[in-house]
């Protein structure tokens, strides 16, 4: 890059020539690609310090302001990037993706994974497709007891159900384009706010409800004692009123509804959101299956 010894604030008024695209230029920034100029200041330790610290806080004030007003006013955020207000927030793709890392990272409740006892016989579609015959043909092929196929399939569906999670958003895009359809005028704004509300539900239940579900489980039977835990059965249930909870307001509030339409609309993409948790884990059962 240009280098100069100058103070950093102080402007450049020499003609210089991009390192990056060769546009001829004068002052501190390159007017056809945005290179910065290197100044002599920014080769110390004490720029690299407080270059960093700023870049930290940075981005720790966007990502504690964007997960604020997503649990606390669900839809506002997408409301804003429509707008064009970009530059206090983190993007609900950018969050969707930091989400699913912590997830990936950090797997504190499988909210999304499905165990291959509950794929054979404890899901609606678990009859339909002959899903445990299936299982039986193939241990018989490859000749293998069915703990070893278990714990091979659970190990491999654990891996995959993080990887495939993306699917959901532009499934449920796609709902949200029926149920509003001519609200918005482009595909990519209910995109958006998918992405926002797999974000809500990736933060509040398999994050916020994860840490909850494992603290209470420690205080019960390590610090307590007695033994208690949390059911299957309230978890879903749990995660089903929070998916209610923010998609009724988060239409409401994003596509400009009112009460009535919001609940109403939101009771069809409550339906609509349990219908494709099961077929992505349907999904997430096949492509398992096929590699195991």
């Amino acid at each position: 890059m240009p280098q100069v010894n100058s103070s950093h604030n102080q402007s450049v008024s020499e003609t210089l020539e991009c390192v990056s695209c060769g546009n001829i230029f004068s002052g501190n920034f390159c007017n056809q690609c945005g290179e910065k100029l290197l100044i002599q200041d920014e080769k110390t330790f004490k720029y690299f310090l407080r270059k960093t610290w700023r870049d930290v806080t940075l981005i720790d004030n966007k990502l504690f302001r964007t997960l604020k007003m997503i649990l606390i006013r669900p839809g506002h955020l997408s409301s804003e990037i429509a707008k064009g207000k970009r530059v206090n927030y983190l993007s609900p793709v950018s969050l969707f993706f930091l989400g699913n890392l912590i997830y990936f990272l950090f797997p504190l409740f499988s909210t999304f994974n499905t165990q291959l006892s509950t794929q054979m016989s404890g899901l609606v579609y678990s009859e339909w497709f002959n899903i445990e015959e299936r299982v039986q043909k193939k241990l018989a092929s490859k000749e293998i007891k069915f703990e070893a196929f278990e714990k091979s399939f659970n190990e491999s569906s654990y891996t995959n159900s993080k990887l495939m999670l993306v699917i959901i958003v532009p499934m449920f895009s796609v709902f949200l384009a029926l149920f509003n359809y001519g609200r918005k005028e482009f595909y990519l704004e209910h995109l958006t706010y998918s992405y926002e509300f797999i974000s809500v539900m990736l933060f509040s239940t398999v994050i916020g409800f994860g840490i909850f579900v494992s603290v209470f489980h420690w205080i019960s039977f390590d610090i307590l004692g007695i033994g208690l835990h949390i059911s299957e059965f309230w978890v879903s249930w749990a995660v089903i009123g929070i998916a209610v909870v923010f998609i009724v307001s988060g239409v409401r509030r994003y596509y400009e509804l009112g009460i009535l339409r919001s609940l109403l609309v939101g009771t069809g993409l409550t339906v609509s959101y349990i219908f494709i948790v099961f077929l992505y884990r349907l999904i997430l059962f096949e492509v398992t299956f096929f590699f195991n």
